[in-house]
């Protein structure tokens, strides 16, 4: 008969019953304690030591603590009218953490911003905000951010860092060396107006876009194939009757997802509208919006661009149209009903229609393109017209290798890019930059564009300096500081305007830009700073 009552072992020797292991566990303690001489068996004075050595750790430690130094709190001189201590305050802003540039609420206490909020009445974003905006706050207060400029790994000052500068920019430009400026896509227009005013004053100066996923860059270069405009259209998913997407996570990290949401949450919401728009989505992984589509069809990333060329070829036929090129293609590994379904489905809509592609693929984004022509959304779900210009005059990343290749190049900015870290060929140009004379870096921390690199002027966070966006063709917003900058750093529009040789306040040249291009007027200036909440009041000025 089996034991009622079971028995647990702690050690194999416990186990099989060896009288040693067994004798160990009735004492207190089942290693010897590591006090008194070592030659010596445990005794019965041992476990006293051990207590004394303890007593000893105790009252060493509370004489090694010591206070954190007394730090007065000094009350207002003359406070301001819109702060109470301990009160919120809230400034209308604009996020910086991507190209959507949603609108933002930061809430500030005491003269610190501790929480980040979407701004209700931005029209675009309507209140969103997305994880990457929620934690630009903790960027401002993050340990491993940059404090002061740099020279290799010395620190410099300001005036001594734009010193080299400038005379390494002219040094370049009398030697008819390069000088390259690598930039993000999407900027905001006084940044980008700062940028010109940089070439305007080096005649051998040129961008260089880098964008981590190149998904803008693609969607630019097929609209000026297709419709000879570098820009990305400005979609509507709120007035689609029909979505199909190949491979765009719209939903979740594509060109602006916290305005398609809110888009989308309005195409299906049957209380608002009569029918629910249906959603296909063709993708080789999943993502966030293939999880909330009506049908999604599993595809190799290889057969995204054949699903969407025989719907073009399809729809083509259904128009009446011809699209050379398409009949010598492969037939994708998706079976005949599903892709007649959606052909039918997306025609049946016509105007109402909308065709999104992802990736990097120039190629692909083309079909998307032809796809939204011939169903004639065109102004309806997808307008040009609203959408945003990117510049058309920007090298290539792989063009600026080919240079330093050569050795044309004599000065490489890196301006918001860390192109070393983003890039497969990260390495290569991280080593070529070695052989320029002047190679800068603005980002916030030592990235692995900026170790690589021989000055490192660090930007102010986005919290700490001026800005502006256009999101959406005539829909302008500014970025205000909630905070003064915590350290020595200093705004990249600044950085740009003083190596230009026309040093300005990022405030002064925004406000004269605004006040010359955006608001021509006086009248002008009190509408906007009453209607729109995305601006500050005119009092902020």
């Amino acid at each position: 008969m089996s034991d009622p009552l079971p028995k647990y072992w702690q050690s194999l020797a416990e186990r099989a019953g060896d009288l040693g292991a067994l004798a160990q566990t009735q004492d207190e303690f089942a290693e010897p304690l590591p006090v008194g001489v070592a030659a010596t068996p445990p005794d019965a004075n041992s476990r006293r030591d051990f207590f004394k050595l303890m007593g000893l750790s105790a009252a060493a430690a509370m004489v090694a603590c010591q206070r954190a130094p007394v730090q007065q709190i000094i009350p207002y001189v003359a406070r301001p009218d819109e702060v109470t201590p301990g009160l919120a305050l809230w400034y209308a802003s604009t996020c910086d953490g991507c190209s959507a540039r949603c609108g933002l609420l930061l809430k500030t206490r005491d003269g610190r911003p501790i929480k980040v909020e979407g701004n209700d009445e931005h029209p675009v974003s309507r209140g969103g905000v997305c994880a990457v905006g929620q934690a630009s706050v903790l960027s401002l207060y993050d340990a491993s951010r940059a404090r002061y400029p740099t020279r290799g790994a010395t620190r410099v000052s300001w005036t001594d860092l734009d010193a080299d500068v400038t005379q390494a920019l002219r040094k370049a430009t009398e030697a008819g060396k390069g000088i390259r400026v690598v930039l993000p896509w999407h900027l905001g227009p006084t940044a980008e107006a700062a940028v010109k005013r940089f070439l305007a004053a080096y005649p051998t100066a040129r961008t260089v876009r880098d964008e981590a996923l190149g998904e803008l860059s693609a969607i630019a270069d097929a609209h000026r194939v297709t419709h000879g405009v570098h820009a990305v259209p400005d979609y509507r998913f709120d007035k689609a009757a029909v979505i199909a997407s190949f491979g765009a996570d719209f939903l979740g990290t594509w060109v602006s997802p916290v305005a398609f949401t809110r888009q989308y949450a309005e195409s299906r919401d049957v209380a608002r509208r009569r029918t629910m728009s249906r959603h296909f989505q063709v993708e080789p992984v999943m993502t966030l919006t293939g999880a909330a589509a009506d049908r999604r069809f599993v595809v190799a990333p290889s057969d995204v661009a054949l699903v969407l060329a025989d719907l073009v070829r399809r729809l083509a036929v259904k128009a009446g149209r011809e699209v050379p090129g398409l009949a010598s293609l492969p037939p994708p590994a998706l079976d005949e009903a599903s892709r007649a379904e959606l052909a039918d489905t997306l025609w049946a809509q016509r105007q109402d229609a909308l065709v999104v592609a992802g990736g990097d693929d120039v190629a692909t984004q083309v079909l998307a393109n032809v796809a939204n022509a011939l169903l004639g959304n065109e102004g309806h779900t997808v307008s040009l017209a609203d959408g945003t210009a990117l510049d058309a005059d920007a090298l290539s990343l792989g063009t600026l290798l080919t240079e330093l290749r050569a050795g044309s190049v004599g000065a490489v900015l890196f301006m918001g890019a860390n192109p070393v870290y983003s890039d497969p060929r990260g390495a290569e140009l991280a080593a070529l930059l070695k052989d320029v004379p002047l190679t800068l870096s603005t980002s916030d921390r030592r990235d692995e564009t900026a170790v690589h690199v021989g000055l490192h002027a660090p930007e102010s966070t986005a919290l700490e300096s001026w800005g502006d966006a256009e999101v959406r063709r005539g829909v302008v917003s500014l970025r205000q500081p909630a905070v003064a900058p915590l350290h020595e750093t200093r705004s990249g529009v600044e950085s740009l305007l003083q190596w230009a040789g026309a040093p300005q306040p990022h405030y002064d040249f925004l406000r004269a830009r605004w006040e010359a291009e955006v608001f021509p007027g006086p009248a002008a200036w009190g509408r906007a700073s009453s209607s729109s909440g995305t601006m500050p009041s005119a009092g902020a000025w």
